[in-house]
């Protein structure tokens, strides 16, 4: 084979190979980084703020704390299996100030979280001959 047949498959090819190797030393420095247990006092304040939310709170209230806490939801099969994060001492639940308060600016989220739910009328717009 000569360069003009193979020489943009190869050159492809080796791009594909460096990005590769760089995702292998991203996965490889991620692995080294363990991550470090909350403090007992912010598990506490979690702790306090989930039984208010759940015993006091109203539904707008419980969806938004399970919105805040869960990171992912995997289906697998016919599973759906939640994905908690666990916050860092600077988490402050809502209505609460947290331990260390931060100066950084917030980190935009990865998806846009909802904001509402449908209406009674369902998706659909309402029609007179129902």
């Amino acid at each position: 084979m000569d360069d003009e047949t193979a020489g943009g498959r190869l050159k492809i090819l080796r791009r594909e190979i460096e990005t590769l190797k760089a995702r292998r030393d991203q996965v490889a420095d991620a692995i080294e980084d363990q991550p470090t247990a909350p403090e007992p006092s912010t598990l506490a304040r979690i702790r306090a703020h989930l039984t208010k939310v759940i015993t006091d709170g109203t539904s707008a209230e419980r969806k938004a704390t399970i919105e805040d806490l869960i990171a992912e939801i995997r289906i697998e099969d016919e599973r759906i299996i939640p994905v908690f994060k666990i916050p860092g001492p600077d988490y402050a639940p809502p209505g609460d100030s947290p331990a260390t308060p931060t100066t950084e600016a917030a980190e935009p989220a990865p998806v846009r979280a909802m904001l509402r739910s449908v209406g009674r009328t369902g998706l659909e717009p309402v029609t007179d001959r129902l």
